[in-house]
């Protein structure tokens, strides 16, 4: 896909994940300015952010089926090679997300 669409995407995601997350400080700030317990507070949002997601999410999809390039895959993993040189990715490191969500619902 082009740059553009994806950088939408990702913004897109970005903009929900603020949103809906209680890690989120300004989803945070909002319930304590507020008084409103942060869960009521994220249910709330949910009326307006998952009907503008899920909005762009068909949106994406119908531009991603729409999108009609070459794929150059040299370049794809020229890229996933660079990443495996600059990052050791491994599931460990996906345990301070799990500790981090577990201490939001607890």
């Amino acid at each position: 896909l082009s740059p553009e669409i994806t950088a939408g995407a990702v913004i897109s995601g970005a903009y929900v994940g603020d949103k809906i997350s209680p890690l989120s400080e300004s989803t945070v700030l909002a319930a304590q300015l507020n008084g409103v317990e942060l869960y009521k507070h994220i249910r709330t949002q949910l009326w307006t952010t998952v009907p503008a997601a899920v909005i762009a999410l068909i949106a994406f999809i119908l531009l991603g089926l729409n999108q009609h390039s070459a794929f150059d895959s040299t370049i794809t993993n020229n890229e996933l090679t660079r990443f495996n040189e600059l990052f050791h990715i491994t599931p460990w490191n996906l345990l301070p997300l799990i500790f981090l969500l577990a201490l939001s619902v607890a």
